[in-house]
Order: C-alpha cells, then structure tokens, then sequence
C-alpha cells in the first residue's frame, strides 16, 4: 500500500508539472524586442543632446536613453520617450570637451534591450554678430588661457569668453594680429608697423613704432621667439623704394628693435603673414609687383633665425591677378600656400623646402572663394576661410573648407545670409575645431560688425 501511494504521489507531482508548464505565458513578458539601431548625433553641446535612431519593432513599451562618462564601463538613464519616437532632445548640462557614450533600450516592462552605443565630444560651437565701432572687422583672432578669444580688429581690441559673449573692449585702431602674452596680457600688431602691448584688460602699457608713420603702412602679422621677444611681419616705405616694402623686424621682450631685413624690389612687395619654420627661420607669404608692374604675383620668402634670405620664389604673373595671403608648413618640411588668382578664385599651391612647385589647386566651384587663412587638420590635411561669392547677387558669405594632403576638398561650409560676411583668420581651437574671426556688413545701415564662427572639427555648428 505504501508503495502505491508512492506511485500516485508521483503521477501527481508531473501532472502539476506538465499542465503548470502549459499554462499560457504573459504576452507582454514573452515579447522578444530587437534592439534600436543606427543611433545618430544630431547635436551635442553643453545645453542639450540630440538623438536619432531607429525603431525595429512595434512591440515595446517606450524607449529609455542613458550615457555613460567612462568609455561605456557604466551607464546612467538620461530620460525615457513614448514607442511612437525616434529622436529626442534631452536639455541639461555637459561638459564642454569631454566625450560621452549614449545608447538607446528598446522596453519591454522592465527590461530594456539596448542599441549599440554612439559616442561624441561635447561641442561649444556658435555664431556671433559683435557691435563694436560702426565700422568694425575682426582680422587675427587667438584663443586665450581661460578658454575665449581676444580679436583684434579695424577698431578695436575685443576679449569675448568661449560662447563668444564680448566681456570687453578697447578702443585701439587697426591691430591687425594679436597674441596673449605669457603674463596674461597681450601683444598686438598695428598700423605705422608697430608693436603695442596690452595687459589683461585691454588697456596700453607701451607701443613702439619702426616704420615711417605713413598711412599704408602696417602690420600684418605678429609672432613670438623662444627667447621671449617677437618677429614683426611689416609692410613700410623706405626711402630707397617707391612703393611698399615687405619687411621683417626681430624686437626683444619689452619690443626694442633686434634687427630688421627688408625684402622685394622696387615696386609694392606685401607680406600678409610669417611662419616660423622647423629650422628656426621664417616662411613668409604675401604678393609682389616688382618683375609686374600692374599684376600682383605670388611672393615666397625663406629666411635663416637672423632673418636673412635663403630664397624668394614669385609665383603666377601674366595677365592674372595671384596673392598668397597665409602659409603653413608640413611635417616633411614643405610649405601649403593659400590665396587667391583673378581675385575671387581660391588658390592653394604646396612647394618644396627651396620654393619648386609639388601642386596647385585653383578653386572655381560655385561655392568657392578667395582663401585669406590657412591652419593644418589634425590628419595632414587644410583648413582655409575666406568667402565665398554668390554667383547671382555677387555678395560673398563666409567660407569654411577643409581640404586633404593633396588639395582635394573634403568639405566646403558657408555662413551668412543677407548680408555680407567675411571670414578673415581661422583658428584650431583646443578642442579639436575651428574658429573663424571676419566681418558681417549689415544691409540697410552699412554698419561692419565684428562676425565669429565657432564650429566642431568638420565645420558643424551644434
């Protein structure tokens, strides 16, 4: 009898089993939800992440965000949205230059199954009009130890923070570059060729003055020496010369004259902006009349650390207009100029370490323009802004374009409207993008603004 009540305890116990194991599952609990896909930035700045995928399934019940601040090792939820979104816009505080992960789940009841992860730096990217004095340009723009920028420009010296929010002004005419000092103060290059230095906030300490106080004369561009002084690039009459006379001046610290070399001829020779080069000397860029009185040609300039010339090359001439407004020098050595031919054309031209061509690129596309500044990408290839004109109004706007080793572009940006903008000096920021110092000419009033443009690493404005 004990044996059969064994038996039947048995035949109970799987019978639970079996029917228990057939009962009918919860239909939300069994629903097998695909993972989100194709998770896409759309914009990421300090205030606010913008986020895009795609839904695989119709079946969960919302979709939770989270990101992580550590390669992906730990993510924390962000927000949550309904089944029937894609994007979301989440507005709350990031670190500007820090890279985040964010990943989208995909809910079913409590549990989320999670799209592949995207990852972004925090951009702090913008646009500004700055009002200064009516007529207003921002030529050289340096960013400063506390992360904004200080502008010289046509009328002024301008200090803005990093959104680009002026902090403060200086009514200084004409600096035509500028630098900040290791002290904390600046350095500025003005018309008459001289050489100012400002302290932190805006205001004269001393100016010295080596050209001949004529009204064309100035300074195009200025550079610090590892011996604490500074290189002036100028362009000054000399009583020899009829015309303009590119000249380079070495000043020690406190802007005493070192030595000066002038170079070119007889006729109008600019400089327009100086390198220092691997060997210590200098490469300079600019235009010259000399062997074409009526025709601008491009104009080379190697020097040794002393300043003298080692060789000058003139490029172009003819019957078209060719100007070299900015130089960079590649890693083996080689020298990328750009500028412009038959004035509203780009021009880029590469040459050796002795001035013979390697390849010119010339720039007639729709969107193309003269190119005024140039800065090395972090992949070896060209960043230059300038303008780009319209081919019906004939107005220009401001042009961003990053171009690779070999002069192809990769991509061309354009900032404007109405007005007229132009973009004069660019600038690798700290974090990997660009900033862009020119000017915006309001229409209706004529006025000049002060016209930044701070963008990403491909030129994108978050």
């Amino acid at each position: 009898m004990k044996q059969s009540n064994t038996f039947l305890l048995a035949i109970f116990i799987s019978a639970i089993l079996f029917f228990g194991g057939c009962k009918k599952k919860d239909p939300l609990t069994a629903i097998d939800v695909p993972a989100p896909s194709d998770v896409e930035i759309i914009s990421f700045t300090p205030e606010k992440i913008q986020l895009r995928w795609t839904d695989k399934s119709a079946n969960e019940t919302g979709f939770v965000i989270e990101v992580s601040v550590d390669s992906g090792k730990k993510f924390t939820q962000l927000t949550t949205t309904p089944t029937d979104r894609e994007s979301v816009t989440v507005y709350t505080a990031f670190q500007p230059e820090k890279v985040y992960d964010f990943r989208i789940g995909a809910m079913s009841n409590a549990t989320a199954i999670y799209s592949m992860a995207a990852s972004s730096k925090c951009w702090r990217t913008f646009i500004a009009s700055i009002e200064g004095q009516p007529d207003d340009e921002g030529y050289s723009i340096q960013q400063t130890s506390d992360g904004g920028y200080i502008i010289g420009g046509s009328w002024d010296l301008m200090k803005t923070d990093s959104r680009g929010t002026k902090v403060w002004r200086s009514d200084i005419r004409s600096i035509y570059s500028v630098l900040q000092n290791p002290d904390g103060g600046y350095i500025g290059g003005g018309r008459y060729v001289s050489l100012q230095k400002f302290n932190a906030t805006g205001s004269i300490l001393w100016v010295k003055n080596f050209g001949f106080i004529q009204p064309s004369e100035y300074t195009s561009c200025v550079l610090p020496t590892s011996e604490g002084g500074f290189v002036l690039l100028g362009n000054m009459f000399t009583p020899e010369n009829k015309g303009l006379e590119l000249t380079l001046i070495k000043t020690d610290g406190d802007g005493n004259e070192v030595w000066r070399k002038y170079y070119g001829g007889p006729q109008n020779d600019l400089g327009k902006c100086v390198f220092q080069t691997s060997d210590g000397g200098y490469i300079i860029a600019g235009s010259s009349r000399t062997f074409a009185s009526d025709i601008d040609q491009l104009y080379i300039v190697k020097t040794d650390t002393a300043g003298n010339l080692q060789w000058e090359k003139r490029y172009g001439g003819g019957t078209v207009q060719y100007a070299g407004n900015s130089v960079v020098q590649n890693d083996d050595g080689s020298y990328t100029i750009c500028g412009s031919t038959a004035i509203t054309k780009g021009l880029q031209i590469k040459v050796d370490t002795v001035g013979a061509v390697l390849w010119e690129k010339i720039f007639d596309e729709a969107n193309a323009g003269p190119q005024l500044s140039i800065v090395r990408s972090n992949d070896n290839g060209y960043v230059v802004a300038g303008a780009s004109y319209s081919r019906v109004t004939g107005s220009p706007d401001l042009m961003l374009m990053k171009s690779d080793a070999n002069g192809t572009v990769l991509w061309r940006r354009i900032f404007g409207g109405d007005n007229t903008e132009l973009g004069y000096c660019v600038l690798r920021t700290a974090d990997g993008g660009y900033i862009v110092s020119g000017a915006q000419t309001l229409i209706g009033s004529g006025m000049t603004r002060t016209y930044l443009v701070k963008t990403d690493d491909n030129g994108i404005i978050h």
